[in-house]
């Protein structure tokens, strides 16, 4: 507000608050542990903070989803470190039909990357039908030495140094 230059930038206010949901939601998943809550004039949100991932997974999707979701955890060695996979995806008749449902966080960093996103939708390649697309909430850990989260401004987009065996790994 006190940054004119900053405020045409700004969209509407719902748009603005639908961001602001999402990232809330999407942080929750990343921290369980801690409780969350967000309050616009339609729609209220809050978590626990129980350290339970599925109960913050029924407040954003639904409890018969959350209830449904299959736990994943992998190990992937490299000669670059460790790579630890860990999360719940969806079996394949629970689909979206938009990508926003692919969570995926770096070191509990919430990321936006398409090859990773792709990984996740190849994994689920044969099994879903044409333009619908999983739910996943993937926590990726690996060497913070591995990874470059200076490559755009809003830290959602970040620069893995070994990208193909982590996508291997992923898929």
């Amino acid at each position: 507000h006190n940054v004119p230059v900053r405020r045409k930038f700004l969209r509407s206010s719902a748009t603005e608050a639908s961001h602001i949901q999402t990232l809330v939601t999407r942080y929750s998943l990343a921290y369980p542990e801690i409780q969350f809550q967000l309050e616009t004039g339609k729609k209220n949100f809050s978590t626990n903070g129980d350290g339970d991932v599925i109960g913050t997974i029924s407040k954003i999707y639904n409890v018969d989803i959350a209830n449904q979701l299959l736990s994943i955890s992998e190990k992937a060695e490299s000669p670059f470190g460790e790579v630890m996979i860990s999360g719940v995806v969806c079996p394949p008749h629970i689909s979206r039909s938009n990508k926003q449902h692919i969570t995926l966080f770096v070191n509990r960093r919430w990321v936006r990357d398409q090859s990773l996103s792709f990984a996740v939708e190849q994994a689920y390649q044969g099994f879903l039908m044409n333009r619908r697309h999983p739910i996943a909430i993937i926590n990726l850990r690996m060497p913070p030495d591995q990874i470059d989260v200076n490559t755009h401004p809003s830290k959602t987009e970040i620069r893995i140094r070994n990208k193909n065996h982590v996508f291997a790994a992923l898929q």
